[in-house]
């Protein structure tokens, strides 16, 4: 048991530090692709369903 709970608090940091860095490279990939929304083009009207 001291073997389980010694080795789960070696994990813990480093889970941790990975989980973190995907919450900062989601937030800021998320924050550009917000920023950038190119127009359609008036063309592509014609392909809509709905009208």
């Amino acid at each position: 048991m001291k073997t389980l709970k010694s080795t789960i608090n070696k994990i813990i940091p480093a889970v941790t530090a990975c989980l973190t860095f995907v919450l900062f490279v989601s937030a800021n990939s998320n924050s550009s692709l917000m920023i950038h929304q190119p127009k359609a083009p008036k063309g592509i009207e014609r392909f809509s369903k709905i009208k």
